[in-house]
């Protein structure tokens, strides 16, 4: 999983301690493209689909839901006008196979090439259940530089202003102030490295509460291996 040694704390301090509200962690649902299979070790438990249009050696088409949605928007209503804004209109084959999975609340891996839309693929499901249930998001991203353009994405689809964001969502990473007690109160989503979130986590009035309450609505590990 996490190689990092304070990276593997911060996933036992949330196995050990947190209720899941979802049955989190197991199992998984499996989605990679055929051409990226053999690097990762695919466990029994894992159900594994081909997104057909990522395989360059098969013509057929793999359905890989019943609800097949051909516009992005329609698959979350609640970010439908931000995600038109931004030109986020059709989705792409890792989106379209894995958001009825997430609507559905499905623990999901996603592997697929860098520029396939996976980014999008996870936070879109992610703030769409954040803002209808009121709930909140945590997000282990590898390096200080993912962490900051994922805040600015999600700020992005929850059309907020840089200016606002900090209201929203949290940022824990080297270099910048660590997020309040009254920001972890207000915030949607907390967005940081594992050194950092440790120590917030650890060591922030309500960092603990933010990933331990019955607020929490998913967990997303960018780059997990």
């Amino acid at each position: 999983m996490a190689k990092h040694p304070l990276s593997k704390a911060l996933l036992l301090l949330l196995l050990n301690n947190v209720t899941p509200t979802i049955n989190a962690f197991v199992p998984n649902t499996f989605l990679s493209s055929q051409n990226q299979l053999h690097q990762h070790q695919q466990q029994q438990q894992h159900q594994s689909f081909l997104l057909s249009s990522l395989v360059t050696d098969e013509e057929t088409d793999t359905p890989l839901s019943d609800k097949v949605q051909e516009s992005l928007p329609a698959f979350f209503p609640t970010l439908s006008s931000s995600l038109t804004r931004l030109g986020y209109t059709t989705p792409t084959p890792i989106q379209s196979s894995s958001a009825q999975r997430a609507i559905s609340q499905e623990n999901l891996l996603l592997i697929a090439p860098t520029g396939s839309g996976k980014t999008l693929a996870y936070l879109c499901p992610a703030l769409s259940r954040a803002i209808e249930e009121n709930g909140t998001v945590l997000v282990v991203a590898p390096t200080r530089e993912l962490a900051v353009q994922l805040m600015r994405d999600a700020s992005d689809l929850l059309e907020i202003s840089e200016e606002e964001s900090g209201e929203v969502v949290c940022l824990a990473v080297r270099g910048v102030a660590p997020p309040t007690p009254s920001d972890l109160s207000q915030a949607k989503l907390l967005i940081g490295t594992p050194p950092e979130l440790l120590s917030v986590i650890t060591g922030v009035s309500g960092g603990y509460e933010f990933v331990a309450g019955d607020t929490l609505r998913a967990v997303i590990l960018d780059e997990v291996d």
